[in-house]
């Protein structure tokens, strides 16, 4: 949110040596056209999203948020971290989520291997951060997560986004050099954590879509791209190429959508929709986006609002401005819980109860 991916994956003080299955209804049947070629109709219907629950709480980070507030052990309470700490507190603000017209939700799982810092390599959860270094989910996590798709499932929501997201330095935009051991880790997490999931939901009601590196699409930092590309490729190899946006793009340099393509056609596929973070003035935001998709060939496929400013009005507008206006297929908005004019950098309420300027 407001460049998350860069606020929080970059800010030292969040590193801890400071510590004391089918595709969902955006593709439907495919047919043959007068020459022979398939050709893909996309269902264009505008969809009810939801929220980015990443915290059922940010404790007193509302009233001081500093630094020091951000790390005070366990005052930043991420959903699939701590879960265990308060499961009636995530179902009654599920509850209140879906009763308030949202039927999309996104989990934001950021991750680090603690080992590359010494202590506290053993602890599952820092911050809004959980420890990688097993190259897996820590065992009360992957309970966590378990309990939590059921209780998504359980009240109602029809679409599960899980965004993953590398921190400190399991980042790939922080290596000066290519790190293979590093990539392991991190891919060995995506892969168990995906699979924990698809075990979780078959045979359920829920549509999911993985984001395999938050707001890392079309990044050139470091080594994002040998990093994405290989990823890429990993994720195609093992789980082919659906149920997932790639990697979401961040609306701040132009360029993304074309750097991003390039790394999706070294392995031969792109994805089936995107996800794109946008604030601020976001009619201009999509409108380049558009034009960059349509540059590459990609302006006909489903996208969608990965991130907006939380139950926000003018958003809404703009967003939906830019689907009538471009004629692009903007399938739904899922907001970030920060208030446009918010004094706090991330979060400016508890959790994201509220959607109704969204429902319009």
């Amino acid at each position: 949110m407001k460049q998350i991916r860069y606020g929080l994956g970059q800010h030292p003080w969040l590193l801890f040596i400071l510590l004391s299955y089918s595709f969902f209804a955006c593709k439907k049947e495919t047919h043959s056209s007068s020459s022979g070629t398939p050709a893909v109709i996309y269902d264009t219907s505008f969809e009810t999203g939801g929220s980015n629950y990443a915290m059922y709480s940010v404790g007193t980070y509302l009233q001081f948020p500093t630094d020091s507030d951000w790390n005070i052990p366990y005052n930043l309470r991420p959903v699939i971290g701590t879960y265990h700490l308060a499961p009636d507190t995530v179902k009654m603000q599920l509850a209140k989520m879906y009763a308030n017209g949202q039927r999309k939700i996104a989990l934001d799982l950021w991750y680090l291997d603690f080992s590359l810092y010494g202590n506290p390599s053993d602890s599952p959860v820092n911050a809004h951060v959980v420890n990688s270094k097993l190259g897996k989910l820590m065992p009360q996590q992957e309970s966590n997560l378990k309990n939590l798709l059921i209780d998504i499932i359980n009240t109602g929501f029809n679409t599960i986004i899980l965004r993953f997201a590398t921190q400190g330095n399991s980042a790939s935009i922080s290596w000066n050099s290519w790190d293979q051991s590093r990539y392991d880790v991190n891919w060995s997490f995506i892969r168990t954590t995906i699979q924990t999931v698809q075990q979780q939901i078959t045979g359920k009601p829920i549509d999911i879509l993985f984001d395999l590196d938050l707001e890392n699409g079309g990044n050139s930092n470091g080594q994002a791209v040998q990093y994405n590309a290989q990823l890429w490729t990993d994720y195609v190899k093992t789980f082919g190429s659906h149920h997932t946006i790639g990697f979401s793009i961040a609306y701040n340099a132009t360029g993304k959508v074309v750097n991003a393509m390039k790394v999706y056609d070294q392995v031969g596929v792109r994805p089936d929709i995107y996800g794109f973070d946008v604030y601020g003035d976001e009619l201009a935001g999509y409108t380049e986006l558009y034009n960059e998709m349509k540059s590459v060939g990609e302006d006909k496929k489903p996208v969608f609002a990965e991130e907006a400013f939380y139950d926000d009005a003018l958003s809404d507008f703009q967003i939906r401005q830019a689907r009538s206006t471009l004629n692009w297929n903007i399938k739904w908005i899922m907001q970030w819980p920060e208030q446009r004019y918010a004094i706090q950098n991330n979060f400016s309420v508890q959790f994201p109860a509220d959607y109704s300027n969204y429902l319009k």
